[in-house]
């Protein structure tokens, strides 16, 4: 018997086909990229954490933002990174850290970790503030509230952001003042309130 002829569908049936293709692709590339925004975050987490064991371990900054694909990269990511619910990214105040070795980029990511909960990231934000030579408003409000914590650790970083701000930071030298006699304290409050006020000598105790 001769071989029956194809039938090919006709144009209209062909053109409903290739539109369900095209939806059907549609589909996949929006679940996909549905998937990729949630997995984002999770693997910006793992990836970070994983630099910052690396940098308890030992190793330089500066290598560990090479690791991140260079300073522009890895302000982006450390950045994300900040701004993560802290079950998912707890160590920030080592990633404060990094961020004090990106420049200027980072500014706006430490500034925004000046009212983070934990008073480590916020120290550790100070500090490398401190180190890049910035001083948004935000700073000097946090650094002073630090200097009534009682762990002195916490008092000795503030006093050294604060010393670092320089002149202009004249709002901290009443809370300063009152650490004039404090044990460990005093000698670094004393020096920083020199600093500040652009003199050559530094204050003494004050008597009792």
């Amino acid at each position: 018997m001769p071989d029956s002829p194809v039938h090919e569908p006709p144009d209209a049936a062909r053109r409903v086909y290739v539109s369900y293709g095209i939806a059907l692709g549609a589909l996949a590339a929006l679940v996909l990229s549905g998937w990729l925004f949630l997995l984002r975050p999770l693997l910006i987490a793992r990836q970070v954490s994983r630099l910052q064991a690396l940098v308890s371990s030992g190793l330089e900054e500066q290598d560990a933002l090479q690791e991140l694909g260079g300073r522009e990269r890895a302000v982006r990511t450390l950045s994300l990174y900040m701004r993560l619910p802290n079950r998912i990214a707890p160590d920030k105040d080592t990633t404060a850290l990094l961020l004090g070795h990106c420049g200027q980029e980072a500014v706006p990511a430490l500034t925004a970790a000046l009212t983070d909960p934990n008073v480590h990231v916020r120290l550790q934000a100070l500090t490398s503030l401190a180190r890049l030579g910035a001083r948004p408003k935000e700073a000097l409000p946090v650094a002073i509230a630090v200097l009534a914590d009682p762990d002195w650790h916490h008092r000795i970083v503030a006093i050294d952001a604060i010393r670092e701000f320089g002149p202009g930071s004249d709002a901290a030298i009443p809370a300063l003042g009152k650490l004039f006699n404090d044990e460990v304290c005093g000698e670094a409050a004393r020096e920083t309130v020199t600093k500040i006020r652009g003199e050559a000598k530094v204050p003494e105790k004050k008597e009792m």
